[in-house]
């Protein structure tokens, strides 16, 4: 499991400071982001798999390109080696929790904040709960997908690029008003 970020993300308000936050953002911490990529002729099956084998469960299935998924959970299981041996034969499984940092941002305002950063429509007839994007905010590559139809949101981008992202962020996000939680946590309620 990553370490939580150090204090670029301070907590409190940044931005516009009068009324209700616009926008609220909290450092979720995930237990396993794998990378599950299909085998030569073996899309479709794996696609089943991942339909059957993990329905019901604290898990989410992310479809991020032709033959390529990600699996979120909130711990570390099921592990890699886990998913290794379920998909055998049909998949390569790769551990990459320690190279994203997911991010959970939610509020009235969070469509139009992130209208200036991503060249996606999230209109709500557009993009839905279950949507996944692969694509860049602020000429950053992200994958962004939407947890509710409050809206809620979840954006995972390389913690190499964490940095840039914050900083386009705050400024995407000022004139609504950012609250930025205190503390890494699997739960928010923006």
């Amino acid at each position: 499991m990553a370490e939580p970020l150090p204090t670029r993300y301070t907590p409190g308000r940044h931005g516009k400071v009068e009324g209700p936050p616009g926008i609220v953002l909290r450092e979720r911490q995930v237990g396993l982001l794998a990378s599950v990529i299909a085998r030569a002729g073996a899309a479709q099956a794996l696609a089943s798999a991942l339909r059957s084998g993990l329905a019901g469960g604290p898990l989410t299935v992310l479809g991020v390109g032709p033959g390529h998924w990600w699996i979120v959970a909130e711990t570390a299981q099921p592990s890699v080696d886990d998913l290794q041996k379920m998909y055998e034969g049909v998949a390569s499984v790769f551990d990459i929790t320690d190279s994203r940092v997911v991010l959970e941002i939610g509020g009235p305002r969070i469509r139009e904040a992130l209208a200036k950063m991503l060249p996606i429509d999230l209109h709500p007839s557009a993009f839905k709960t279950g949507d996944v994007a692969v694509t860049g905010a602020s000429h950053i590559g992200v994958t962004l997908w939407q947890t509710d139809d409050r809206p809620r949101y979840r954006i995972a981008v390389a913690r190499s690029y964490s940095d840039s992202f914050w900083r386009a962020f705050v400024a995407a996000a000022a004139e609504y008003g950012c609250e930025v939680s205190p503390e890494v946590s699997p739960e928010v309620s923006p």
